[in-house]
């Protein structure tokens, strides 16, 4: 199974709707669905069935007393550095969010690759993926764009010759 952990964010569709010419990806960028949004907390990769039943008892644990978050995206832009680039996001410097990937890279450490482990949270949500040859021009979005994360969300990746598929395994409620 090929797991990871994150915090839904399709409610956000609204206001990117309402926003769509300025975060309108590059030529190229394919949208990725509403309902796939997330801010990914920590990636698993491929685990076996154990380790899956382990890592969705932790996150149970993880979303005990945490508060719901309120996160803010600053800009929108391509993240990489290196063609091709891959990703469309909406970006975000909260220090609440680098906090959550921060706390969730210490809880699931056991599960995470040391790559995984050891980088910088980079808080970020998915908008398209394609592929551009060199870095697309992000820009600052003004005013910024609001999540309320309410929610812990253990996702299972499906990769498909059409592209990849979120399905949602377990969602952990966050006090309000």
């Amino acid at each position: 199974m090929r797991l990871f952990l994150g915090l839904a964010a399709d409610q956000l569709a609204g206001q990117v709707s309402a926003r769509q010419a300025e975060l309108a990806p590059p030529p190229g960028g394919r949208l990725v669905p509403a309902e796939m949004w997330h801010l990914t907390l920590g990636f698993f990769g491929e685990v076996p069935p154990v380790a899956a039943v382990a890592i969705q008892e932790r996150a149970a644990e993880y979303a005990q007393g945490q508060q719901a978050l309120e996160i803010s995206f600053q800009r929108v832009g391509a993240i990489g550095h290196r063609p091709p680039i891959r990703v469309w996001a909406l970006c975000s410097d909260s220090s609440v969010a680098k906090a959550a990937v921060h706390r969730a890279q210490q809880v699931f450490r056991p599960w995470l690759s040391e790559r995984e482990a050891t980088r910088p949270p980079l808080v970020h949500l998915t908008l398209a993926r394609g592929e551009w040859s060199r870095q697309p021009p992000g820009r600052p979005l003004r005013p910024p764009i609001s999540l309320r994360a309410g929610a812990v969300v253990l996702y299972q990746s499906h990769l498909r010759p059409e592209g990849v598929h979120y399905e949602r395994l377990a969602t952990f409620l966050l006090a309000d």
